[in-house]
């Protein structure tokens, strides 16, 4: 994300950042959701005419569709790619072609935007306020989480995003083989019936772009997961967010936030990625009043929990998933196997050290933890 030095840009910046989240949220409510209403329910809205909700919204419709070229000029070409990739694509050419053409507006052409608009808005969203402040979350913007948003994200992945990640092998090499957990239609029926009537404190943007980058991440061939799982839970008065993977875990380094290898400093990967996904995650989730704790133990070449033959070890050939010095090897292996290593912004240490680790060998858990606000009487 650039660095605006002068006071004045950065104040034009955040003015149009701002002016444009605005923007998304009047299409969200004024386009998207009025053609959801009306082609689910043709009956009831028979009065609404789609090429009228085109036309009537056509000035804020086109401010949409110049989302990726307002990135490039505030935040960077390369976080196109990295965040937006194809989705901007498919929601940007339709829209134009709506607003070409509003008389053709219907079902058909609507689906292709109804189904990536969510995990359009998310990634927009994140970028524009990681653009107005890279390591806090504006308190503006601390406007609750929307689960429907979720997990409308998190289907187009498993159904869109997965595919076109399985076209590069090179990066995501046997994906069709592991062992991927999503949260089902049940789940969410069931949070949305407890949470009835509260508010989960946060940013559903930053949250849920966290998540779809590390899910990324956590997929790459590099990191050797078998098996991904995402679970989302309620523990008391707080929404648990859980990313749990097999893979080669981290470092104590890598989760050091005085170091400069900690893969929440801009730049930094553990996966080999670009390093901007995740880049500041544990400050700007602590600063909207939420809690962010990993739990991870590395693997090391040659090491099983049966097999303690540390001079097996070849630390030099795990690349940086291992000690930075290979004499190290005794006294790493004594140190993290036997306990993993554990990081936390915000929240507490108890319940850092209640956090449950399931891999016996080595891999990652990521939580995240966001207030529920009580019901209103």
């Amino acid at each position: 994300m650039p660095d605006f030095d002068d006071e004045k840009t950065r104040e034009i910046v955040s003015f149009e950042c701002k002016r444009f989240l605005r923007l998304m949220g009047e299409v969200d409510s004024k386009v998207i959701d009025v053609l959801r209403a009306k082609f689910s329910s043709p009956d009831t809205f028979q009065n609404i005419s789609e090429k009228d909700v085109i036309l009537e919204n056509r000035a804020i419709i086109q401010s949409i569709t110049r989302g990726t070229e307002i990135v490039k000029q505030l935040a960077g070409r390369h976080y196109i790619d990295h965040d937006l990739g194809n989705v901007a694509v498919v929601v940007e050419g339709y829209l134009n072609f709506l607003l070409e053409t509003p008389s053709v507006c219907d079902e058909e052409t609507f689906i292709p935007i109804s189904n990536s608009w969510e995990r359009y808005r998310v990634a927009l969203e994140d970028i524009f306020l990681r653009t107005i402040n890279p390591r806090e979350v504006p308190p503006d913007f601390n406007n609750g989480i929307d689960l429907d948003t979720m997990q409308r994200c998190l289907y187009y992945f498993s159904t869109k995003e997965m595919k076109k990640m399985s076209a590069h092998p090179n990066v995501y090499g046997g994906l069709d083989k592991k062992d991927v957990y999503l949260p089902q239609e049940s789940v969410w029926k069931a949070l949305q019936t407890k949470l009835a009537g509260r508010k989960i404190e946060g940013n559903t943007a930053v949250i849920q772009n966290f998540i779809l980058n590390e899910l990324r991440n956590v997929l790459r061939d590099k990191i050797g997961a078998s098996h991904v799982s995402l679970n989302i839970i309620i523990v008391g008065d707080e929404l648990v967010i859980r990313l749990e993977d097999d893979g080669a875990g981290l470092n104590a380094f890598q989760l050091d936030s005085n170091s400069k290898d900690c893969i929440f400093k801009k730049g930094v990967s553990a996966t080999g990625s670009t390093g901007l996904g995740i880049a500041n995650f544990d400050t700007r989730v602590a600063s909207m009043g939420s809690s962010f704790y990993v739990v991870s133990r590395p693997r090391f070449e040659g090491v099983t929990s049966g097999n303690l033959e540390l001079d097996e070890i070849s630390v030099a050939e795990t690349h940086e998933r291992t000690a930075p010095d290979a004499g190290l090897a005794h006294e790493v292996f004594a140190k993290h196997y036997a306990e993993p290593i554990r990081f936390q912004s915000g929240g507490t240490q108890k319940k850092l050290e209640k956090i449950p680790f399931n891999n016996v060998e080595h891999g990652t858990v990521f939580e995240i933890r966001l207030p529920i606000s009580k019901k209103e009487k």
